[in-house]
């Protein structure tokens, strides 16, 4: 495993606005959700493809970025401080982080001869992780809770997906009941157990996110014209909800509660192809956007909140 310790220069930031519905949208009008867009770009020399994935309330973020040998590698950034993540099992040729949650413990993905599989990182020790089930071909984890549950995806031959919950060694398959599925991911879980993914089907568009409350399954697409695709990737303790929307004009990334879905397109001037990856429970997202001169950089979404808000909203989520 390899690890460098590098610091960003001081990232660009802008504020824009962005409407979502109250959560009680009969009583309550449309309130105005400020966000701070910060953009994030890694340096470490020949990095391409950097995907920025997860983060948890410390604003430690996870992600992945692939180098000249077109291997991918996984890495931390911890307030500006970027470590390398590299699953150090023999043979390993690809490193991907999913998630993070506030204990520090990270979830994703390693390559190795003899397939996909995945991993989870606690203090720096390594352990893998295999589904159980017959049949299966690759183990993907994409997101781990405060309590350490861990959701992903798991793989048959032809590539169908399933979804699976990993709760201390305790695996569960997860495959969205609705009629005409035919796969399902699940990507993010937060400390109620709340899970969100998408799955496909052969009903356009034919990418859909849901979202699982504890067994009890509802569908997410984006309400606007001209959607092709919907997919949830990440969910806090307030129920938020974020993921990627895509459309004759590109991806856009969004942010859902309550059945209110708005878009959030990082408004950069230029900026394009915007995808919200993950949340944590103080609302701040994180994800990639593309600028003007196509090329690809990350971003932290910080919701600028009025006085007393913030307290208000720590209530309701111990609540």
């Amino acid at each position: 495993m390899s690890r460098s310790a590098i610091f960003y220069p001081i990232p660009l930031v802008v504020a824009a606005t962005i409407i979502m519905p109250a959560a009680n949208a009969q009583t309550v009008a449309a309130k105005t959700v400020h966000y701070r867009f910060t953009t994030i770009d890694l340096p470490i020399e020949g990095a391409f493809n950097v995907l920025f994935f997860g983060i948890n309330d410390c604003e430690q973020i996870v992600g992945s970025y692939s180098d000249t040998t077109f291997h991918t590698h996984g890495f931390l950034d911890d307030r500006g401080i970027v470590t390398t993540i590299d699953v150090p099992f023999p043979g390993v040729t690809d490193t991907q982080p999913g998630g993070i949650n506030d204990r520090g413990q990270i979830v994703g993905n390693y390559h190795d001869s003899t397939g996909i599989h995945g991993f989870l990182k606690d203090r720096g020790s390594f352990s893998p992780i295999d589904v159980p089930f017959a049949g299966a071909i690759a183990t993907q984890p994409g997101g781990i809770n405060q309590t350490g549950q861990i959701v992903g995806d798991w793989l048959v031959a032809g590539l169908r997906g399933h979804g699976f919950l990993d709760d201390r060694g305790n695996f569960i398959s997860i495959d969205v009941p609705f009629v005409g599925v035919t796969g399902t991911d699940a990507n993010g879980i937060n400390a109620r157990g709340q899970i969100v993914g998408d799955f496909t089907d052969e009903t356009p568009p034919r990418s859909h996110g849901f979202l699982d409350d504890r067994g009890r399954f509802t569908s997410i697409d984006a309400p606007f014209t001209g959607v092709i695709s919907t997919q949830a990737t990440g969910i806090n303790a307030r129920g938020q909800v974020v993921g990627t929307y895509a459309d004759a004009t590109g991806d856009h990334g969004f942010i859902y509660q309550a059945g209110q879905l708005s878009p959030i397109n990082v408004s950069f001037a230029g900026a394009f192809d915007t995808a919200a990856h993950g949340i944590n429970d103080r609302g701040e997202i994180v994800g990639n956007y593309v600028d003007a001169g196509f090329q690809n950089h990350g971003f932290i979404a910080d919701p600028i909140r009025e006085r007393g808000e913030e307290a208000a909203e720590d209530k309701n989520r111990r609540e």
